[in-house]
């Protein structure tokens, strides 16, 4: 008796899960969008929706590649294209803003190995200069110094502004920004 009852809830389970997974919507369903209170006279057909995990279109990300070495704290970068074509200097677009999402770097440090070199970034608009991200990495051997960042919200940088690194007892970084930008 208890053999048949385990077969019958084991097959109900299989019938169950079965009915669950056949059941479920297409991606297609899924992806409908119904407006409400939309004047009954105009159409509205929606293609090409916004391709990357960010919601924008693929031509808003920016992948900028920085170098700093010398006295000037202020960050001019280069804008690296899917197709490696590139742009220097990067400027972000009259009306527009950057928003950092990743940053990447290495750098050389005068600081003993095995102590923690600063490491941030400043905004500087016209009227403040604030520091919008900042971290700390040990310093190798070698004099090398290196980190990753991967920031859930980022930081927003308008066309206006300058970016500064801020990385005492550094020779030389290299930097990796990565985001988009967004506008009018």
């Amino acid at each position: 008796m208890n053999r048949k009852i385990v077969v019958v809830v084991g097959m109900l389970l299989l019938v169950s899960f079965t009915g669950g997974v056949f059941a479920e919507p297409s991606m297609q369903q899924m992806l409908n969008v119904f407006v409400t209170n939309f004047p009954k006279n105009q159409n509205v057909t929606v293609t090409n929706f916004p391709g990357t995990h960010l919601g924008h279109s693929t031509n808003d990300l920016v992948m900028l590649r920085c170098l700093l070495s010398g006295d000037s704290p202020e960050l001019d970068c280069t804008r690296v294209f899917p197709d490696g074509t590139a742009t220097f200097p990067f400027t972000i677009p009259a009306g527009s803003v950057l928003v950092v999402t990743d940053i990447s770097w290495t750098g050389h440090s005068t600081l003993d190995p095995g102590q923690t070199q600063d490491i941030g970034i400043m905004i500087e608009s016209a009227c403040v200069c604030a520091e919008v991200f900042g971290s700390i990495s040990v310093v190798l051997q070698d004099g090398t110094y290196s980190g990753s960042e991967h920031m859930t919200a980022g930081f927003a940088v308008s066309s206006s502004d300058k970016l500064q690194l801020i990385s005492p007892f550094s020779t030389m970084i290299v930097m990796s920004m990565d985001g988009y930008l967004t506008g009018p």
